[in-house]
């Protein structure tokens, strides 16, 4: 993509887009048309993997993420930080449930300590540099008796051509049953290719959730969902690529 494309779509992102952050059901934006999410059986590999951060109980705040390593879960930074006390919340109190399928689910555990970029977040519409920065780890006290996903990047542009993705979270509108967008494009890689626009139905509570690529009978992540584009001529979802973040995470996966 063009430098000037870039541009249009920083300004458009600044005047439209969201955190794709913890919140209650209201019009659901980020579903792009049609609603193209199914639910999923969380019980099997790969989606048993996948699973939800409660951050704050009290409030009902939660976002989504996935097992890349026994003890280490991947999901956006700012349902790590409190922007009201700008300051990343005590990983301790952030636990993670994996499986979850409405009264079952297959792991549970807390948070010890949590990786992440040096960038902070406010309450202010998220920007590019910002959503470039938008990831976090939160690694867990005791490790979960399940096969993680690996993480890689995408290959180079002119290697590749149409790309299937999928996406996978838990909504705000079913905060206790994975859904599944299987077969949602993308759109665009931004940033210095540490951004991937997609029209992957993406919506509240679903920050943090992995944008997936299929490999015969493996997956692999190769982005997180970090913001959604609520209107405009060309509504989508951005995910942090794995690129902008593979060589910074501490210590080995696997």
């Amino acid at each position: 993509m063009k430098p000037a494309g870039v541009l249009v779509l920083a300004t458009l992102l600044n005047a439209v887009a969201a955190w794709a952050a913890p919140d209650g059901p209201r019009l659901l934006p980020g579903i792009i048309g049609r609603d193209d999410r199914v639910p999923l059986d969380s019980t099997l590999w790969p989606w048993h993997s996948l699973g939800r951060l409660t951050i704050n109980r009290e409030k009902g705040e939660y976002c989504s993420g996935a097992l890349i390593a026994p003890d280490a879960v991947l999901t956006a930074g700012h349902c790590l930080y409190n922007r009201i006390l700008r300051d990343w919340h005590k990983p301790e109190a952030i636990q993670f449930v994996a499986g979850l399928n409405r009264d079952f689910f297959r792991a549970t555990g807390r948070g010890r300590a949590i990786e992440h970029d040096d960038s902070h977040y406010d309450r202010s519409m998220p920007t590019l540099p910002r959503i470039a920065h938008d990831w976090a780890i939160l690694r867990l006290q005791q490790p979960m008796p399940l096969k993680p996903l690996r993480v890689r990047a995408l290959p180079a542009p002119a290697t590749m051509g149409h790309i299937h993705l999928l996406r996978a979270g838990y909504s705000a509108d079913r905060p206790f049953l994975l859904s599944l967008h299987d077969g949602c494009t993308l759109r665009g890689r931004l940033a210095d290719d540490q951004i991937l626009f997609t029209d992957c139905d993406s919506t509240y509570g679903d920050s943090g959730s992995p944008l997936l690529l299929r490999e015969k009978n493996d997956y692999v992540i190769v982005g997180v969902a970090s913001a959604i584009v609520k209107r405009g001529k060309q509504p989508g979802a951005y995910a942090v690529h794995v690129r902008a973040f593979l060589n910074r995470l501490a210590g080995p996966l696997h």
